[in-house]
């Protein structure tokens, strides 16, 4: 998230929950913007918000974002009317969550375009068949064994470097949190 007079230069590949300083807390999201004045005048400054693989994002996520910015602008309309571009195809992974993203209450406010082709995996058809077929548990008998054969062939001394650059699809967000709790605690820090 960035002002648009500099957004490009400050896009980063950061996650929501460090951009606005969420937590969870028994099954609640909190927030520390609302007591920092400094960095809440910061997001009363943001003009366009951008949020990639929204597919992986909680409906209830969604509207505590959208309540957030209506909080801090005082009024009560869904992200105070700040221009949203959500980026994600819906359709490449399943849900993590029984409440997908469009099942938030903000979400009849977004107008979805929908491409008609992948170009995400463009050079990896095969794989985009995959996880097509995963997603609409059809995994057929040639489905297992590739994904068998690329179990095999794992390497343990690789770890990092394959944790870094794998995609897990998992059925359940506790698995998936796992997972993420894994990944960070394994970056290297400053």
């Amino acid at each position: 998230m960035a002002p648009i007079s500099i957004a490009v230069q400050n896009i980063r590949g950061n996650t929501i929950y460090a951009d606005l300083k969420i937590v969870l807390a028994q099954l609640e999201f909190y927030t520390l913007v609302l007591h920092d004045n400094k960095f809440k005048a910061k997001l009363k400054k943001v003009d366009i918000i951008i949020i990639k693989e929204t597919s992986i994002l909680f409906a209830k996520l969604l509207n505590y974002i959208s309540n957030i910015f209506a909080t801090i602008h005082n009024n009560a309309i869904a992200f105070r009317s700040i221009s949203t571009i959500l980026i994600s195809d819906l359709t490449q992974l399943p849900y993590v969550t029984r409440f997908p993203i469009f099942k938030s209450s903000v979400w009849k406010l977004f107008y979805p375009l929908f491409l008609c082709q992948s170009h995400h995996q463009q050079d990896q058809s095969e794989f985009f068949d995959i996880l097509q077929n995963i997603h609409m548990k059809n995994i057929i008998k040639n489905i297992w064994k590739k994904l068998q054969l690329k179990h095999q062939q794992f390497n343990p001394n690789k770890l990092i470097d394959i944790l870094f650059n794998t995609t897990n699809i998992v059925r359940y967000c506790e698995i998936a949190n796992k997972i993420d709790y894994l990944i960070c605690n394994t970056l290297p820090t400053a």
